[in-house]
């Protein structure tokens, strides 16, 4: 098994604000024009926006743990943005058991989709959705059709009832077309019954009307 020795990756949540908005285009902007990779290690820096929520990742050279609000305060001003809001979140689920891949993605070689869903906010569903998620649960059909679609690497995160899913798939892959096709490979469609009572969705939905679809914004 491949281990987590190159690089390391942060993802957090911020509640959508002016403010906010602020920040991240500012950190944006000083993280491509400030020598980042000296001060932090910091290899790549992304955020998306989805109605009243931002979802944010830094991947950096793997190091001692640096809280995230030392970073984001080393090249931005925060002003009234409460660091308190800014929540680093935990990772439930990673395909590709290969750290060494994260930075910006290069090449051309595949593109990035990032996507979220709201979950029942019950406890003790929150926690066996994340129990179904550990390697040795997760169905080996569901990896396969995952391979078969040529998905580089799939990463679910939890904050509270929010799932937020990367997907690192080739860049010709269409999520409507594809996610058609995709849903009809062998257990796919059981296993999506089999995770519709954690989820907050009509029932009998496809993958595409549960995830929505976040916009890359830096």
């Amino acid at each position: 098994m491949k281990t987590e020795k190159h690089t390391k990756r942060y993802c957090f949540v911020l509640p959508y604000s002016n403010i906010a908005e602020q920040f991240l285009f500012s950190f944006s902007v000083d993280f491509k024009t400030t020598d980042t990779e000296s001060c932090f290690d910091i290899l790549n820096f992304e955020y998306y926006k989805l109605d009243n929520i931002y979802f944010g990742l830094i991947d950096m050279k793997a190091k001692d743990i640096i809280k995230i609000d030392e970073i984001l305060n080393k090249f931005v001003h925060l002003g009234e943005l409460d660091l308190s809001n800014i929540i680093v979140i935990d990772r439930i689920f990673k395909k590709d058991l290969d750290y060494s891949n994260y930075g910006p993605i290069k090449d051309n070689l595949y593109k990035r989709l990032v996507m979220t869903l709201e979950l029942e906010d019950d406890i003790e569903l929150l926690n066996t959705y994340k129990e179904i998620h550990k390697p040795h649960k997760m169905w080996p059909q569901i990896i396969e059709n995952m391979n078969t679609m040529g998905v580089k690497d799939m990463e679910l995160y939890l904050y509270k009832n929010h799932a937020f899913l990367l997907m690192d798939t080739p860049p010709y892959y269409n999520p409507k077309r594809d996610g058609e096709k995709w849903g009809n490979l062998p257990k796919e469609q059981e296993w999506q019954n089999y995770v519709a009572k954690f989820q907050k969705v009509a029932p009998k939905s496809k993958a595409l009307e549960k995830w929505k679809i976040m916009t890359q914004i830096g």
